[in-house]
C-alpha cells in the first residue's frame, strides 16, 4: 500500500504542476525578454525541475513495481447487498445490514499520458484505514421497497524520504463516500423464495488531499474532490434451501455515459435465519467500473454481513406439535407351542406434522427384535399363552403414540401317523405263508402300535412285518388292512393284495421220440441219428431235465433180451458224444410184443421234467 500512495503522489504532483501550469498561462503577459535568455531559462527550469522530482539525475529512489492510481477512486459497494427475508405481508417491515467487504481490486488507468496498472489486497487497504463504516437500509410494503447503501472510509498514508529528495516527506490523505437509492418491486414470491427489480444509483464523493514536507522542493498542500453519480437497473433472488438456509444473488448495470461509462456487480452467497428477525450471510462480490481516467477497475472479496428486520406483522408463531398416531398388527397371529416360529410385527404410524419419528418395541413374553416400523417377536421357549407386543412411536417434539397387538401360542395339534403296506410277493399257491411289511412315520415321533386284519386265511405275528398263512385257502384275491396309531386319537390305514393260486399238477414223464433198427442189429442210421440231434439240443436247453432210454427186440430175433439192451446204450453213447452227461441217461430194457413185427426193433427215448418220476 505505501508503493500505491508514493507513485499516487508523485502522479499528483505531476498533475498539480500541469494544472498550476495552466493557470500561469492565463495570467497578464510578462515583460519580453530575450528569446535565448528565455530558451536557456526554461532549460534550467526543466533541469531543475527533473533534479527535483529524481536527484542526481536517477529514478525514484523506491521502487514501486507497476504504478495504480485505484486508491484515488473508492471501492465500490453494490446496492441491496444482503436481500432482505422475502415477505408480501402488509405493513412497512425495515431491515438493516451492517457488513464488511474484504476487498481487493485490479486498476487499468491512463493519468497524465501514462498507462499505469496494478493490484492491492484486502490487507494492503487496511493497513492505511482511520475510518470504515458499511451499512445497508431497506424499507418494504408489500410487493415494493426502498432502500440505501451506505459506505464511507478515510484512508490516511505518511511517508518519509533520505535525502536528497523531491520531498522530505509528504502524506496523503483519502475520504470516500458512498450513497446507493434504490427501489424495488418485487415480481414473484413463494415459500421457495423471491424474485426483485431493482433501480436507482449511485452517488460517490471522493476528496484526495496531498501535504508535502520541504525537501529539494518547497513544501506545498493541495486538495481535489471528485463527485459523480451513476444510474443502475438489475434484479436479485433468493432461494431457500430448507432449515433457514437461503442463497441470495443480486446484480446490476448502469453507468450509461451519465455518470461512469460503464458500472456493474455480481455478487452471490450463502444465509442462515438464526432467528426470526435475524440472518447472518457471507458471500462474494465482484464489481466493475469504467471512469476517466481509469481504463478499467474491478473490485472484489468477501463479504460478510448481519441483517436486522423490525416492524411489520408479529411473525406467526409456529403451530403446536401434534402427536403421532399409529396402529399395530401382527403376522402371522398365532403360532404354536415349540414351533420356534417367528411373527413379524409391523407399526403402522402418521405424523400430520411429517416429523421423523423413531420406534421402540417391548414384549410381555418371548423376544422382539427391531427399530424401525418393524420388528420380529421370537416365540422359542415361550409356553402356551398369549402375549402382547408393545411399540411406541416419538416425534422429537414431545409428541407420542403407542400401540399393541396380541399374539397367541397354542397348543401343537396333534398330527396323524402315515403309512404304507406291500406284500412280499403279489402271488403265492395255496398253504404258503407271505410277509407284509408296513412302513409308518410319525410327524410328533409319537411311539405306534400295528393292527391287522385280513379278508382270508390267518395273520401270523404282530409289529410292523406279519406274514399271513393261505393254508385251506381257495384260489381267489385276499387283502390285509394295517392300522397303525399313535396313541393321541391319530390313527391310519394300509392295505395290502396278492393273489392265492391252486398248486399245478406235478410234471410227468414223456415220450419224446424213437428210433428204428435193422432186423438183428443195434447200428444208428442217419434217420436216428438225426432224432437223437433233437434230443440232445432238449436237453441242452432244459438241463434239469433227464431221459429213460428203452431199447427193444423182437422176439423171433436172435438174442432178443441182450438186442434189445444194445440198442439202448448206443443211442445213450450217442448222447454222450452230444455233450449229454451220463448221470441225465438211463438205459432200459423193454420185452417185444409178438406179433408187432419191427415196431419190436426200437428204442424209445422218454423225457423226464425235474420232479417228475418214469
Amino acid at each position: 500500500m505505501k508503493r500505491l500512495f508514493g507513485i499516487m503522489g508523485v502522479l499528483l504532483v505531476f498533475a498539480l504542476m500541469a494544472t498550476s501550469a495552466v493557470a500561469q498561462t492565463q495570467e497578464p503577459a510578462a515583460p519580453a525578454v530575450d528569446q535565448r535568455d528565455q530558451r536557456e531559462d526554461s532549460a534550467e527550469a526543466n533541469a531543475t525541475a527533473e533534479d527535483a522530482i529524481f536527484p542526481s539525475g536517477k529514478p525514484y529512489p523506491y521502487s514501486f513495481g507497476t504504478p495504480t492510481p485505484a486508491s484515488i477512486f473508492p471501492s465500490p459497494r453494490p446496492s441491496a447487498a444482503l436481500p432482505p427475508q422475502a415477505s408480501s405481508a402488509n405493513g412497512w417491515q425495515f431491515a438493516l445490514t451492517p457488513y464488511i467487504w474484504f476487498a481487493g481490486f485490479d486498476a487499468n488507468a491512463t493519468i497524465l499520458g501514462q498507462k499505469v496498472s496494478g493490484s492491492a489486497g484486502f490487507l494492503d487497504i487496511w493497513d492505511e484505514l482511520n475510518f470504515g463504516f458499511m451499512q445497508n437500509f431497506e424499507a418494504r410494503k408489500g410487493r415494493w421497497g426502498i432502500g440505501s447503501d451506505l459506505m464511507y472510509m478515510n484512508l490516511d498514508n505518511l511517508e518519509t524520504f533520505t535525502a536528497p529528495s523531491p520531498f522530505s516527506a509528504f502524506r496523503i490523505s483519502q475520504g470516500m463516500f458512498m450513497l446507493g437509492p434504490q427501489v424495488s418491486f418485487r415480481l414473484a414470491e413463494s415459500n421457495k423464495g423471491f424474485f426483485d427489480f431493482i433501480t436507482g444509483f449511485r452517488y460517490w464523493h471522493v476528496n484526495l488531499k496531498l501535504d508535502t514536507s520541504a525537501g529539494i522542493l518547497p513544501a506545498f498542500s493541495r486538495e481535489q474532490s471528485v463527485n459523480f453519480v451513476n444510474p443502475l437497473v438489475g434484479g436479485r433472488f433468493r432461494v431457500n434451501l430448507g432449515k433457514g438456509w437461503f442463497v441470495p444473488v443480486t446484480g446490476d448495470i448502469g453507468g450509461f455515459g451519465a455518470g461512469s461509462d460503464l458500472a456493474w456487480h455480481a455478487f452471490g452467497g450463502l444465509g442462515k435465519d438464526i432467528k426470526p428477525n435475524m440472518s447472518l450471510l457471507i458471500g462474494y462480490r465482484a464489481m466493475g467500473l469504467d471512469e476517466k481516467p481509469i481504463d478499467e477497475l474491478t473490485f472484489h472479496g468477501l463479504v460478510i454481513g448481519a441483517t436486522m428486520r423490525f416492524g411489520g406483522p408479529k411473525p406467526t408463531p409456529p403451530p403446536a406439535n401434534r402427536a403421532p398416531s399409529m396402529s399395530c398388527a401382527a403376522t402371522p397371529a398365532s403360532v404354536y407351542a415349540g414351533s420356534g416360529a417367528p411373527v413379524t410385527v409391523r407399526a403402522n404410524a402418521s405424523d400430520s406434522d411429517n416429523d421423523s419419528l423413531t420406534y421402540a418395541w417391548s414384549t410381555t413374553g418371548g423376544n422382539v427384535s427391531g427399530s424401525g416400523a418393524e420388528a420380529q417377536w421370537d416365540s422359542s421357549g415361550v409356553p402356551v399363552g398369549s402375549y402382547r407386543v408393545s411399540a411406541q412411536v416419538n416425534d422429537g417434539k414431545g409428541g407420542a403414540a403407542t400401540c399393541e397387538t396380541e399374539i397367541r401360542v397354542e397348543p401343537k395339534p396333534n398330527t396323524a401317523p402315515t403309512v404304507t403296506c406291500a406284500a412280499e410277493r403279489s402271488s403265492v399257491l395255496v398253504g404258503e405263508r407271505v410277509r407284509i411289511n408296513a412302513s409308518a412315520s410319525d410327524a410328533d415321533n409319537d411311539s405306534l402300535t400295528y393292527g391287522w386284519r385280513t379278508s382270508g386265511g390267518q395273520v401270523v405275528g404282530s409289529g410292523a412285518t406279519v406274514q399271513l398263512d393261505t393254508t385251506g385257502l381257495a384260489a381267489g384275491n385276499y387283502t390285509v388292512t394295517g392300522r397303525v396309531e399313535d396313541g393321541r386319537g391319530g390313527a391310519a390305514d394300509c392295505s395290502a393284495s396278492l393273489g392265492v393260486t391252486e398248486p399245478p399238477p406235478p410234471p410227468q414223464a414223456s415220450k419224446l421220440n424213437e428210433c428204428l433198427f435193422r432186423t438183428g442189429t443195434a447200428r444208428t442210421d442217419n434217420v436216428c441219428k438225426r432224432i437223437l440231434d433233437d434230443v440232445a439240443l432238449r436237453l441242452q436247453n432244459d438241463p434239469r431235465s433227464s431221459v429213460v432210454v428203452i431199447g427193444y427186440a423182437d422176439p423171433g430175433e436172435r438174442g432178443a433180451a441182450k438186442l434189445g439192451a444194445s440198442r439202448a446204450s448206443e443211442v445213450t453213447k450217442y448222447l454222450a458224444e452230444k455233450g449229454i452227461a451220463d448221470a441225465r441217461m438211463q438205459s432200459r430194457t423193454g420185452s417185444g410184443q409178438a406179433g408187432a413185427g419191427k415196431q419190436n426193433q426200437r428204442a424209445d427215448i422218454v423225457l423226464v421234467p425235474e420232479g417228475a418220476t418214469y
